[in-house]
Parts: C-alpha cells; structure tokens; sequence
C-alpha cells in the first residue's frame, strides 16, 4: 500500500512539472520605445502576463511562438496580459506589443463561465 501511495505522488508531482508554466524574462531590451523587450518565447509571454510592473512597456515578438503548451496549463490556460475584473478593478495592458508578422499558434483559453473579462491574449 505504501509503494502504491509512493507511485501515485510521484506521478502527481512529475504531471504538475510537466504543465508548469516558467516565466523567462526576455534577454534583451529595456522595455523602451527606442529598446523594447524583446519577445521570442511562450515562457517570454508567460513573463509578460504574470509581470504587471511590465505592461506600460514595449515589446517586440522576434519569433513564432507555439504556445500549444497552454491546452494543460490550469484554470482554462493562458490568462490575459492586462485585466478589467468583475470587481471593476483595473490593471489595463497600456504598453505596446508589435507582432513583427510573427504568429502566436495554438493558444488555448477556456473559462466558458468567467464571462469576457477574461477570454483574451491581451
């Protein structure tokens, strides 16, 4: 029994490390108009959206970004950069974010009963 208990927390946590988010700060740029951050990962814009110091900044995507890994992520995948929650608290998204024509695929958000506020990238 105990074995069995072992197995199953093992396989709990290596299942929780594999649909872990990891905010990677991009390596290079200031987030100024002259030198935005620049944006080449799904785990650079995992760090915009959990960053809110960082969204009156500027941005720049340098790559496609496959952001497929978001369909596991938890509580309905990708949450939004910048909010308007239903509490009428705000924390808008003012910066800029320039796609360079470069895609974003696969982004997954499901929250079919959090209403609009919370069913977008931006």
């Amino acid at each position: 029994m105990k074995k069995l208990l072992l197995l199953n927390l093992i396989l709990l946590v290596m299942g929780w490390c594999l649909n872990a988010q990891t905010a990677t700060p991009p390596a290079s740029g200031d987030g100024s108009t002259s030198n935005p951050y620049q944006i080449a990962t799904l785990e650079n814009l995992y760090w915009i959206s959990v960053n809110k110091g960082v969204w009156d900044k500027h941005f720049v995507q340098t790559a496609d970004i496959d952001a497929s890994a978001t369909a596991s992520w938890p509580d309905g995948g990708w949450k939004p950069i910048g909010t308007f929650e239903l509490d009428f608290s705000e924390n808008p998204f003012t910066g800029s974010y320039d796609g360079t024509n470069h895609s974003i695929s696969g982004l997954t958000i499901n929250r079919p009963n959090s209403g609009s506020y919370h069913n977008g990238m931006f």
